[in-house]
């Protein structure tokens, strides 16, 4: 494969020949008379023709694209583990929007011997 310097030294050797062709033809007096307006023809046709062929390109690539549909993934429910590590997940009984519970273990609520005699 041709390496992008490559084909970066050949267009700026063709752009800059026909820069040169261009000039001489439009200033040097013998080529003037000839070939002036031809060469702004010419020029004026190359500059209608690329500029409509890029829009012609971007109007079939946006006709020809299909457009993109995002999936419709299901929403799960979060997922509650009994580990105690605290490294993360959903646990706690609080909701996360809140930040209450956050990384806190899930602890049972334990009744003390104490009070419940009367």
């Amino acid at each position: 494969m041709v390496s992008e310097r490559v084909i970066g030294g050949l267009i700026f050797a063709v752009f800059l020949i026909i820069l040169v062709v261009f000039t001489a033809v439009l200033w040097y007096p013998p080529l003037a008379a000839a070939y002036s307006i031809l060469a702004l023809k010419i020029v004026d046709w190359v500059l209608v023709v690329g500029v409509s062929a890029i829009a012609i390109w971007l109007g079939w690539v946006m006709i020809s694209t299909k457009p993109i549909v995002p999936e419709d993934k299901p929403e799960q429910p979060p997922t509650t583990t009994t580990s105690e590590g605290g490294g993360g997940g959903s646990e706690g009984s609080g909701s996360a929007a809140s930040g209450a519970g956050v990384n806190q273990p899930q602890t049972t609520p334990t009744t003390n011997p104490t009070q419940s005699k009367k």
